[in-house]
């Protein structure tokens, strides 16, 4: 065997292996990446179910939470601030699910889960209205897709 043929064997092989690593870091990335979906899914729902678990155990938050949906102006001062900030920490968990979802890491499902429950409670009087006091303090982006499609 010449020398010609010995390195035109170490080229297939060296090609073979590149083609090989490739192969596998395509597997790595997709594992990755589908991993990386499960655990933003879980804690997407994880922050979405600590927010009506601490409006549900709260028997005074249920209260200036129903009244204000159906009239946010009838709430004491105190109680408006607690509502507002009730919708406020909503509309936070709905923004960081809606940018997830944009970034590819939630699926359709859970997106669009999420912005049914939302919409809900910002269709309501008292959500309304909170929302157009406080939707400044969400991102632009956000803003302005729920703003579009708040009355889809």
């Amino acid at each position: 065997m010449n020398w010609e043929a010995i390195g035109a064997i170490g080229e297939l092989v060296g090609s073979l292996a590149v083609v090989i690593t490739i192969a596998y870091l395509v597997i790595q990335v997709r594992q990755s990446n589908k991993s990386a979906k499960s655990v933003s899914t879980n804690q997407s729902r994880a922050a979405a179910v600590e927010v009506i678990s601490a409006i549900s155990s709260n028997t005074q938050a249920v209260k200036t939470y129903t009244q204000g949906m159906d009239d946010r102006k009838s709430l004491e001062i105190h109680e408006r601030v607690r509502f507002d900030l009730i919708i406020y920490q909503m509309a936070k968990v709905t923004e960081t699910i809606f940018l997830e979802y944009n970034s590819g890491n939630l699926s359709k499902e859970v997106w669009e889960a999420q912005w049914r429950g939302m919409k809900r409670i910002l269709q309501s009087k008292g959500g309304r209205e909170s929302w157009v006091q406080n939707k400044l303090l969400v991102s632009e982006t956000y803003m302005n897709w729920a703003d579009k499609h708040l009355d889809d």
